[in-house]
C-alpha cells in the first residue's frame, strides 16, 4: 500500500472488463494515498457513465480531498458527473450539499438523486435512533417477576422458559 502499488492498478483501469475496472477502483480507494485519490479524480472525469457511481463512492472514502473534489463536481456542466457526485456525497452524509442540490440544480435527474439520498440518510437516522429491544434476560418486569418467585431469569433457553411461564401465569 504505497505509491509503487499504483503502477499495478493502472492497467486494470483501462481494462475492457467492467469487473476488473471496478476492482481497480476499489483497490485505489483502499490505498488511502494522495496519488491514488488524484488518479480516481482523473478517472471520474474520463470513465464510462456506467462506472461513475463506483468512482464517486471510492472518492467519498478518500477523506477530505476526495469529498472536496465531489463538491466541486457538483458545479460541472455534465449532468451525469453531478448526479454521480451526489451519489458519492451521500456516502459521506453531506446533507448540506445534498440540500443545496435539491434546491438549486436545474436537472431533475440530479435533484431526484439528491432527494433519494436525503431520504436514505433520514431512514438510517431513524433506524439508528431507535434502541434495540432488550434481550429476554434483561426485561425489568421479568427480572422482578422471577425475583418474586425466588428464582433468577437465566440466559438463553432458560430465560425463554421463564418468560413462557410468566406469560402463562
Amino acid at each position: 500500500a504505497d505509491e509503487s502499488d499504483l503502477k499495478l492498478l493502472e492497467n486494470p483501469i483501462i481494462d475492457d472488463d467492467s469487473r476488473v475496472l471496478e476492482a481497480a477502483i476499489t483497490g485505489l480507494a483502499t490505498l488511502r494515498l494522495d496519488a491514488a485519490t488524484r488518479l480516481l479524480e482523473r478517472l471520474f472525469l474520463s470513465v464510462n457513465e456506467a462506472h461513475l457511481p463506483a468512482v464517486a463512492k471510492a472518492l467519498a472514502g478518500c477523506g477530505d480531498e476526495g469529498q472536496s473534489f465531489l463538491r466541486k463536481a457538483l458545479q460541472s456542466e455534465d449532468v451525469m458527473l453531478r448526479r454521480s457526485a451526489v451519489i458519492g456525497l451521500a456516502q459521506t452524509g453531506a446533507r448540506d450539499a445534498l440540500k443545496h442540490v435539491v434546491q438549486e440544480d436545474e436537472q431533475w435527474i440530479v435533484r431526484s438523486a439528491a432527494v433519494a439520498a436525503l431520504s436514505e440518510l433520514e431512514k438510517k437516522d431513524a433506524v439508528q435512533g431507535a434502541a434495540a429491544p432488550p434481550s429476554i434476560e434483561q426485561l425489568p418486569w421479568l427480572i422482578s417477576w422471577a425475583a418474586e418467585q425466588g428464582e433468577g431469569v437465566g440466559t438463553d433457553e432458560a430465560a425463554r422458559a421463564t418468560l413462557r411461564r410468566a406469560l402463562q401465569e
